[in-house]
């Protein structure tokens, strides 16, 4: 076949492989990857605001608030330290992270607990969520980026300088909880953490939401999932909870319950628990604690209970996490929201106290 042969081979043979490289990847490729972004920017392109239910400063006159604002890369988040009006001194901090579709205002409740009981807590609003900056929230991963420079800031805080840090991570916080721990400047930073129903990567969370909505076709965005957190957040887009454990080898409490519906048990850092190799890891399993974990179980059963058939059409929203919060509670009893179940706290309250004690022996 001479030169003019070839290329007339190719003029004829190269736009029909193109066409059947199209086709073949358009479904298996192009679909998934568009259909993606697509997910990713409904989701999560949002801010979060405030939810109807949020407890407030009145409900705990007990507890003063200093309002700080703590740097996060190009954020700027809202934070509080909290202190008990009855004991300034303490002994300890905790820096406490929220969940999605909340605000530090919804987690008062633990942090009245802890300030009783003798510590200082800094609490904060992530990036995209309540009072803090940030157009949108941008992906799962952002709360491991603020939980980790908000406790570099309360590191560096003269009030703070000599108590021990303590970390309490819940759902979205119990991800960035551990997930942050890859980073080795936190470590010698840190005396315990407590992450509590937090799931292991964003590749499982994401599969149990979206296949949803979807079925099982949802493992074709695997790839594109884990593409897209790379491009938003770098290495920390992939980094996973078991790993961070592992890397920190300071104590660190996993805490998990089998019927949780909203971190289901195979996405959580508790499934990962064989592949645990940090000594001081300690992994506490429940059956009938839901997703909060804090909360009375008889409680839990009364806020089921209330918004059995019950449907709501808020379009001001905005925000699916936020919508979930708001119709979760929409027809519950604040005593039951807002309730707090002191063993499950003295629990965390204890590991803390027995972290430092070994720390400090």
């Amino acid at each position: 076949m001479n030169i003019s042969g070839k290329q007339k081979f190719i003029s004829i043979v190269g736009p029909i492989a193109f066409v059947l490289v199209y086709i073949i990847l358009f479904p298996t490729i192009i679909v998934p990857l568009l259909a993606t972004k697509l997910y990713y920017d409904i989701v999560f392109n949002t801010r979060c605001k405030p939810t109807r239910r949020c407890i407030g400063d009145d409900a705990y006159p007990e507890m003063d608030r200093k309002e700080v604002w703590i740097p996060s890369g190009k954020n700027t988040l809202c934070g509080g330290v909290f202190v008990d009006k009855n004991n300034k001194s303490s002994k300890g901090v905790i820096v406490l992270g929220h969940g999605i579709g909340c605000g530090m205002n919804n987690y008062l409740n633990r942090v009245a607990y802890f300030t009783k009981h003798g510590y200082k807590v800094v609490s904060y609003d992530i990036a995209g969520c309540s009072k803090s900056s940030g157009k949108y929230i941008k992906g799962l991963a952002q709360s491991q980026i603020d939980m980790h420079n908000v406790v570099l800031w309360t590191s560096e805080q003269e009030e703070f300088k000599g108590l021990p840090l303590f970390v309490y991570g819940h759902s979205w916080s119990g991800y960035g909880s551990a997930t942050m721990l890859n980073e080795d400047d936190v470590k010698d930073k840190i005396t315990a953490v407590a992450s509590l129903a937090g799931f292991n990567n964003c590749w499982d969370i994401t599969y149990f939401q979206g296949q949803k909505w979807v079925g099982k076709v949802m493992i074709l965005a695997k790839p594109w999932v884990y593409l897209l957190q790379w491009l938003k957040f770098g290495k920390r887009g992939v980094y996973n909870g078991i790993k961070g454990i592992n890397n920190f080898g300071g104590p660190v409490l996993v805490a998990h319950s089998t019927n949780d519906p909203t971190v289901i048990f195979s996405s959580s850092i508790y499934a990962q628990k064989d592949k645990c190799t940090n000594p001081n890891a300690k992994f506490v399993l429940f059956e009938d604690r839901g997703h909060t974990l804090s909360r009375p179980k008889d409680c839990d059963r009364r806020i089921e209970e209330s918004c059995v058939g019950k449907t709501c059409n808020w379009k001001d929203k905005g925000n699916i996490f936020v919508y979930n919060v708001d119709v979760h509670y929409e027809w519950a009893d604040d005593k039951d929201i807002n309730a707090i179940d002191d063993e499950f706290m003295d629990m965390v309250d204890e590991f803390y106290t027995q972290s430092m004690q070994a720390k400090q022996a």
